[in-house]
């Protein structure tokens, strides 16, 4: 391993590294390049997500791994929803298992050494309505409110509740917390996401809890 390589992964700023990255601020040629990750994925200095990304695994390094930042990497434009938005929120107290994501592309899933990751087609049409950027520990990256999150679960699992108290009593939300969730963004959602029953399902909610 050349030693300035090895500086190079102690020294970068975020705790995973791309080829695009890789190429500007190393140069040379592809070959010599796929030399150096080679040689840093067989001594353990690299570890592979996907094609062209790698978490850099460098003792010595201060710089913690945040899934949820590390997800946007993985398949993109995409940001954090569903289920593990609603628990980062406190809304849901069970464990999740799966890093969720939505995405304005096809559904898809990585099992990777870092995790699996669930990422969930949604409409490209107000694709970062009642979505938040979040900065955490060196960390950035997008986050779903809990009534956005609670739209995508609607338009992913084409489930659909008539009632809060059915809302909550399903996704084991309690409801008080629910009926102080920000309004605002409900009055949003229940205008202007791109789904009819989903807008109506939305605009019920409200009438309940104003």
């Amino acid at each position: 391993m050349k030693q300035e390589f090895y500086k190079l992964l102690l020294s970068w700023p975020k705790p995973f590294i791309t080829d695009t990255d890789l190429s500007a601020v190393v140069g040379g040629t592809d070959a010599s390049r796929y030399g150096l990750v080679n040689r840093a994925l067989k001594e353990g200095l690299l570890i592979h997500i996907r094609r062209g990304l790698y978490v850099i695994s460098v003792t010595g390094r201060e710089i913690s791994l945040n899934l949820f930042e590390l997800s946007q990497f993985i398949y993109g434009p995409s940001f954090i929803s569903l289920e593990s938005a609603l628990h980062y929120h406190g809304a849901i107290p069970e464990a999740i298992y799966a890093i969720t994501a939505v995405t304005m592309k096809r559904s898809k899933e990585f099992e990777t050494p870092m995790g699996h990751f669930f990422y969930q087609s949604v409409p490209k049409d107000q694709f970062l309505l009642g979505v938040q950027r979040v900065e955490q520990n060196m960390a950035s990256f997008f986050l779903a409110t809990p009534w956005r999150a609670i739209a995508d679960l609607m338009y992913a699992k084409r489930k659909f509740w008539n009632h809060l108290n059915e809302l909550c009593e399903d996704m084991r939300i309690e409801i008080d917390w629910i009926q102080n969730v920000d309004h605002e963004i409900l009055e949003e959602l229940k205008t202007k996401y791109p789904h009819k029953k989903i807008r109506e399902t939305l605009n019920k909610f409200l009438d309940e809890i104003t």
